[in-house]
C-alpha cells in the first residue's frame, strides 16, 4: 500500500518543518501546497497584499525532507477545490490512500502507525476518521467538548460528554475509490463506507499569536460562521476560567483544560509565545455576560429547530419551500 499525505502552508513557516518531521517516516510523498493568496471566503483579501502567502517553500527544499516532497503552487477559490486537486496528482501518482493532515496537526509516531495498521487490515472503505484533541491558545490546553458524538455504523461509534476528544472529519481518502472533498476536509459517502482508527492526533488549531488567529477567522472555510464579538471577547480577553469558547457555536466548547497526555516529538518544545489575557475590565464582564446569553439562546433555538425538523420532516419541507 502506498501512502501520501498533504497539507497547504499558508503563513505558517513556524510549524512546517517540524510537520514534515512529523510526516516523513509514514508516507511516500507529502504533497505540499502553497497558495497564493487565501479562498475566496473574503473576496476583500483576494487582492489585499497584507493578505498574501508570507511562507518560503526554500526553507522545506534545504531541509533533510525535501526528498519525499512533491510542492504544489497556484490559487483556488475553495479549501475543497485545492484539496481534490491534490487528490487527483495522488491518484495520477499512483498511491493508494490520501492523509489528511494539515499543517498544524501532529502524531505521535505510534498513534499513527496504529491509524495506518488499521487501513492496512480494512483496507476497503472509503473514509477513515480517528479523534483529536484540539489545541488552546498553547501546548498546555486542550479544549473540552460539551458532547461528543461520532455514530455512522457499528466500526464507527463514540459518544462522551465533557470531553477533552473530538473527531476530525477525515484522516485519509481511499483513492482507489470515487472519494473527493466536497466542502472543506468532509467527504459525501455512505455510512457503512466509514471506518474509525484509534491514533490520536494532537491538532494545534488555536496555538497561535493574536495576529496568527486574527488571519484564520478572515481567510478560512469557516470564516462567515465565527460569531460578532467572539475575538474580543473569547480570544482576547481569555483567562482558564472562561467558558464557551467556540466561535460558531459557543457553549458546545465548555473551556479549556490543561492537557494531560504524551505530545508528539516535534511539538514537545513548541512555545509560539502564548499571550496572556490582559486584566479584565467590568465592562469586558458584562459585555462576555451579555454575549453568553445570546448565543445560548440562538443555540437552544437551532436545536429546537432541528428537533422540530426530524420529528415532522413534512411540514419542514414544506416550510422550507415557501
Amino acid at each position: 500500500m502506498r501512502f501520501a499525505v498533504h497539507a497547504f502552508n499558508y503563513c505558517n513557516d513556524d510549524l512546517v518543518l517540524r510537520w514534515v518531521a512529523n510526516v516523513y517516516p509514514h508516507v511516500s510523498t507529502i504533497y505540499l501546497v502553497y497558495p497564493d493568496a487565501p479562498w475566496d471566503y473574503d473576496l476583500s483579501a483576494i487582492n489585499d497584499a497584507a493578505y498574501r502567502n508570507s511562507a518560503d517553500p526554500k526553507l522545506v527544499q534545504s531541509s533533510p525532507y525535501a526528498d519525499k516532497v512533491r510542492f504544489v503552487f497556484g490559487r483556488w477559490a475553495t479549501d475543497e477545490a485545492q484539496r481534490n486537486h491534490v487528490v487527483e496528482l495522488a491518484r495520477q501518482d499512483s498511491h493508494d490512500y490520501l492523509i489528511v493532515q494539515d499543517i498544524d496537526e501532529f502524531y505521535q509516531h505510534k498513534e499513527m502507525e496504529r491509524n495506518l495498521d488499521g487501513i492496512r487490515a480494512n483496507p476497503d472503505f472509503l473514509l477513515y476518521k480517528n479523534p483529536w484533541s484540539i489545541f488552546w491558545k498553547s501546548i498546555s490546553y486542550v479544549l473540552e467538548f460539551r458532547e461528543t458524538i461520532l455514530k455512522h455504523n457499528p466500526q464507527c461509534y463514540f459518544h462522551a460528554h465533557n470531553t477533552p476528544i473530538n473527531f476530525s472529519t477525515s484522516f485519509a481518502l481511499n483513492l482507489r475509490r470515487n472519494a473527493t472533498f466536497f466542502r472543506s476536509r468532509s467527504v459525501k459517502c455512505r455510512e457503512s463506507d466509514i471506518f474509525l482508527l484509534p491514533g490520536l492526533c494532537c491538532h494545534l488549531s488555536w496555538v497561535k499569536s493574536d495576529a496568527e488567529v486574527r488571519l484564520k477567522i478572515d481567510t478560512w472555510t469557516h470564516s462567515q460562521e465565527v460569531w460578532p464579538g467572539w475575538f474580543e471577547l473569547k480570544w482576547l480577553n481569555w483567562p482558564p476560567s472562561t467558558r464557551w469558547l467556540s466561535y460558531s457555536d459557543p457553549v458546545s466548547w465548555n473551556r479549556a483544560v490543561p492537557f494531560k497526555g504524551v505530545l508528539p516529538e516535534e511539538i514537545a518544545d513548541y512555545q509560539p509565545g502564548f499571550q496572556a489575557a490582559p486584566n479584565r475590565t467590568a465592562r469586558t464582564t458584562l459585555n462576555e455576560f451579555i454575549f453568553d446569553g445570546k448565543t445560548q439562546f440562538i443555540s437552544q433555538a437551532r436545536c429546537l429547530k432541528r428537533c422540530l425538523t426530524a420529528a415532522f420532516p413534512s411540514a419542514a419541507r414544506r416550510a422550507a419551500s415557501g
